[in-house]
C-alpha cells in the first residue's frame, strides 16, 4: 500500500467530487484528501449530525464547494458534475442503514440504485479524463451464511431492501462499464465493496459502536442484538485507503477488466478479525471505565448471521491489505470519541490518526 507522499502525487491539486461527503465515511475521506492537497467538492442532501467529522473537523470551511443536492435528481446531478469538471469522483451518497431500509424500502432502492444510475448517466458523455470509484457494500452478495469469504465473482443479491439496493447498484455499474462506457478511453469506473466500518465520528443510530458510545457517555447500559452474528469489522481508514489506491490504479489506465471478475474490489479485515458482535463489544468496553451491556434478542428486523469477505483481489492487483488488527481499530476509535468528549481540536487529532495509520 502506498504512503501518503505517493498518494499526494496523485491527488494534490486535483478536483475531487465526493458524493455523501457529510456522512461518516465521506467526511473522513474529505479530511484525508484535504491533507493530500486535493480540491474537494462535496454533494450531499443534508448533514444528519453536527458531531461527525464533517463539522468536528471543520470540513464545511475547507471545501471548494459544499453543495446540497439529492442524487435522485439526475438532471441536477448532471449539471453539477458538468460545472465542477472533476478529475475524480468518489460516490458514497446512499441510504446506508439496514434498519431504515425496512422502514423506507422504496427510498432506499431509489437512492442507492437509481442514484448510482443517475451518476453514471451524468458522466457517460463527459469529455475530460475522469476516474470514478462507486462505493457499494459487502452486503451486495447473496449471503448463504457460509464461512468462506465472498469473492468479487460470487452471486449478488439481498433479502433486505438495503442489500438488494446495493446489489442493484453493482449490476447497473457493471452493465455501464461493459457496454455504455466500454469505448470511453477517458472514463474509468470501478466499484468498491467494504465490510463493516468503525471509527471516530460515526453517530448513526442502530450501529453498534455509536450506540455503545451514546449509552456509555450517559452512563447507561447498552442492549446488543444478535450477539453471535459475525461481521468483517474494520477501521474507516482501511477501506478509504483502498478507495484511494483504486482511484490511483484507475488513473494509470492499466485496468484489465477481464481479470478476476472485472472492476469490483472487496476491502475488508484479515480473516481472523471477522468476529462476533459480542466479541467486538467486549473488546470495545475495555477502553471505557463505565461500560455496561446486556444481550437483547428482540430485534425489529432480520439481519445476516455470518458475513465474510475475501480481499485477495485487492491484495494482488492494488497491493492493498489491511493494516490494523481489530483491537487496535477499536482503541483508536475509542480515542477519537473520548477526545471529542473532552472538546479537543478534532481536525488536528484526526490528522494525527491518519498519519499514524499510513505510517504503520
Amino acid at each position: 500500500m502506498e504512503s501518503l507522499k505517493v498518494l499526494e502525487t496523485i491527488y494534490k491539486g486535483k478536483r475531487v467530487l465526493i458524493t455523501g461527503h457529510t456522512g461518516f465515511k465521506g467526511s473522513w475521506l474529505s479530511v484525508v484528501l484535504d491533507y493530500l492537497g486535493a480540491e474537494i467538492y462535496g454533494v450531499s442532501i443534508d448533514c444528519k449530525t453536527n458531531k461527525g467529522p464533517y463539522f468536528a473537523c471543520g470540513m464545511d470551511k475547507k471545501l471548494q464547494n459544499d453543495i446540497r443536492l439529492d442524487i435522485r435528481n439526475g438532471k441536477a446531478l448532471k449539471e453539477c458534475i458538468e460545472e465542477i469538471k472533476p478529475d475524480f469522483i468518489f460516490h458514497l451518497a446512499a441510504q446506508a442503514l439496514v434498519s431504515n431500509s425496512y422502514k423506507y424500502p422504496s427510498e432506499t432502492i431509489i437512492t442507492n440504485a437509481i442514484g448510482t444510475l443517475n451518476l453514471l448517466e451524468a458522466i457517460k458523455d463527459f469529455d475530460k479524463v475522469l476516474q470514478v470509484v462507486l462505493i457499494t457494500s459487502d452486503k451486495c452478495y447473496e449471503n448463504i451464511e457460509t464461512f468462506y469469504g465472498y469473492k468479487e465473482t460470487d452471486c449478488l443479491g439481498g433479502k433486505d431492501p438495503y442489500s438488494a439496493s446495493k446489489a442493484c447498484a453493482e449490476i447497473i455499474a457493471n452493465s455501464y462499464i461493459r457496454s455504455i462506457l466500454n469505448q470511453k478511453q477517458n472514463i474509468n469506473v470501478a466499484t468498491a465493496r467494504a465490510g463493516n466500518v468503525i471509527g471516530g465520528g460515526d453517530w448513526s443510530k442502530n450501529r453498534l459502536i455509536p450506540d455503545a458510545v451514546n449509552h456509555w457517555q450517559n452512563n447507561e447500559t447498552l442492549s446488543i442484538r444478535n450477539p453471535q452474528s459475525t461481521r468483517p469489522w474494520q477501521h474507516v481508514l482501511e477501506p478509504l485507503s483502498g478507495y484511494l489506491e483504486l482511484g490511483k490504479f484507475l488513473s494509470k489506465n492499466n485496468f484489465n477488466s477481464n481479470e478476476l471478475g472485472g472492476n469490483s474490489f472487496n476491502f475488508g479485515p484479515k480473516q481472523i478479525d471477522t468476529i462476533s458482535v459480542e466479541d467486538v463489544i467486549t473488546k470495545f468496553s475495555s477502553t471505557w471505565s463505565n461500560a455496561k451491556y446486556k444481550v437483547c434478542y428482540n430485534s425489529e428486523f432480520e439481519e445476516a448471521g455470518l458475513l465474510n469477505l475475501s480481499c485477495d483481489k485487492a491484495t494482488k492487483i492494488l497491493c492493498w491489505e489491511p493494516r490494523l488488527r481489530i483491537k487496535d481499530a477499536l482503541q483508536i476509535t475509542s480515542n477519537w470519541y473520548q477526545e471529542q468528549f473532552q472538546k479537543k481540536k478534532m481536525y488536528d487529532f484526526t490528522i494525527s490518526q491518519i498519519e499514524k495509520f499510513f505510517d504503520s
